[in-house]
């Protein structure tokens, strides 16, 4: 009862403190991003990330693109930007919290709204390369950490040489913008690249038109934009970021106390004529909100491995056609009481890839994939893995970026190149129709059980492993009871996850 009272009570400040009334703008970030449909012709596409309630929504904003380098002679642009689809609301709330953006009393939060428009370029523009489509809006709210109320100007740089036909990066969906304090925060600014380029990611100042950086506050900048424990880090090869938030003011959240704005840049490489040049670049201008979520604590995921090895922080798997990767993990949580959810992109990053979560409290992941030639490039491939409290009023998470490298030789990882040692847990028949059998090819040293779980990652049986059973063959016997379908068996030694199979039954 004290813990709901508690909650209650936090959700009522929280309403009350981030009421939208308080802030006078609502622009809080914005991105421009571009895709080529055929040469010199291209979709723009501007994400705009607007504080609920705050003012009516435009129905459309006008683009400009820009030659810089080329003089009057060409000139410039404008590109009519018509809201597009249902605009997605963030989530940061607990189910008993104000995930909307209605209501007078609207708790703060922000919707992401998208705008599209068309653009062709004319063979005398197309012959000057170097373009800047922009957006410039006055109505960014106050911070923490830019001086005053500052215009927001949003841009993407785009090269037409001829043969490039480049589409951008494109940023993933955008995280709820509230961070904890003096809790690690994982986040990503990935951008997904469609035409094969490298990109690499930094920390740029917030701009308020073009080549104008906004000032900032004593002690900040753009690569320290929030008061935190250690310095921020930024992956440039991913764009995934990692810090600890140290200030939290209580007040009036009007004077953007709380608030900090951090702009991330994907710049984009491609080898021409044998050399990298540089040939588009992309901005993604946010907010992130500091909160006091105490006693909460952000959850975490823990034992994470790649064939049974034990992964090192930004370490890169090694993979080779043909061999498969069992990436695993578990959530795990200080809050007892908190009930987890867990999120993972693998099966659109990794081509053919599958994931599968064991549901619980604490739940575990399993990412299954075996690589073919097709997928073999020098790139590696990222996929992330988020995981979520149900903690009220606002909800801790943390978003964990991992990468997979597949080369046409070299080694693997978790794989030797003698597996004389290798432990070995199969299913046989798979598929099956009646009867199914579980091989382990080494004898356990201690106890070891076979937990089996249906495709909704529910645990529908278990299975003991005798120590003689296990190289000639532990049996389902259960397997007639259940439907056909996809199951995963999971073995155990003890409380210890040591390799995870798919199976299915016709």
């Amino acid at each position: 009862m004290k813990k709901k009272l508690l909650s209650l009570l936090l959700l009522t400040m929280v309403v009350a403190g981030y009421s939208r009334q308080v802030l006078a703008s609502h622009m809080s970030g914005s991105e421009l991003t571009y895709s080529c449909v055929a040469p010199n012709m291209y979709i723009i596409s501007l994400k705009y990330y607007r504080v609920c309630g705050m003012a009516q929504l435009n129905n459309a904003f006008t683009a400009i693109a820009k030659a810089n380098t080329c003089g009057a002679a060409i000139g410039q642009k404008q590109i009519t930007l018509n809201k597009a689809g249902n605009n997605r609301i963030a989530q940061p709330y607990c189910a008993t919290g104000p995930n909307n953006c209605t209501g007078s009393a609207q708790a703060f939060n922000y919707e992401e709204v998208l705008y599209t428009g068309n653009v062709t370029f004319t063979a005398a523009e197309a012959s000057c390369p170097d373009w800047f489509i922009s957006l410039l809006e006055c109505d960014r709210p106050n911070s923490a950490n830019l001086q005053g109320v500052n215009c927001l100007y949003t841009e993407a740089y785009l090269n037409l040489s001829a043969g490039l036909n480049n589409s951008s990066p494109q940023f993933m969906d955008l995280e709820p913008p509230f961070v904890a304090l003096n809790n690690q925060v994982g986040l990503t600014a990935f951008a997904l690249e469609s035409d094969g380029d490298s990109v690499v990611y930094s920390l740029q100042p917030a701009l308020s038109d073009a080549n104008t950086p906004v000032q900032y506050l004593q002690g900040f900048s753009a690569q320290n934009f929030i008061p935190t424990l250690a310095p921020i880090r930024l992956d440039p090869e991913n764009g995934s970021m990692s810090f600890i938030p140290t200030t939290f003011q209580a007040g009036n959240p009007g004077s953007g106390a709380n608030f900090y704005f951090a702009v991330v840049q994907a710049d984009e490489y491609r080898k021409v004529g044998g050399t990298m040049q540089k040939i588009g670049h992309v901005r993604r201008d946010m907010v992130i909100h500091v909160i006091d979520s105490a006693p909460n604590l952000n959850p975490k995921i823990a034992g994470v491995t790649a064939n049974g090895v034990t992964l090192a922080p930004a370490s890169v798997i090694e993979l080779r056609p043909g061999s498969p990767l069992t990436f695993q993990f578990n959530a795990s949580d200080q809050n007892p009481a908190d009930v987890l959810e867990i999120s993972s992109n693998a099966a659109t990053m990794l081509p053919n890839a599958s994931f599968t979560v064991v549901q619980g409290a604490q739940p575990g992941g399993t990412v299954s994939w075996t690589p073919t030639a097709a997928n073999v490039r020098s790139r590696p491939y990222f996929f992330h893995v988020t995981v979520k409290d149900n903690a009220c009023p606002v909800r801790g998470f943390q978003t964990y970026t991992f990468a997979v490298r597949v080369s046409a030789s070299g080694a693997v990882t978790g794989i030797k190149e003698s597996t004389k040692n290798t432990l070995e847990f199969v299913a046989y028949p798979n598929p099956f129709k009646n009867e199914v059998s579980f091989r382990i090819n080494r004898s356990p040293a201690s106890e070891q059980t076979i937990i089996i779980y249906n495709a909704l990652g529910q645990k529908i049986d278990q299975i003991p492993v005798k120590k003689e059973e296990a190289g000639n063959g532990v049996k389902w016997t259960n397997a007639g009871k259940f439907a056909p379908g996809q199951y995963v068996a999971r073995l155990l030694d003890g409380n210890t996850i040591k390799q995870t199979v798919k199976f299915s039954k016709l």
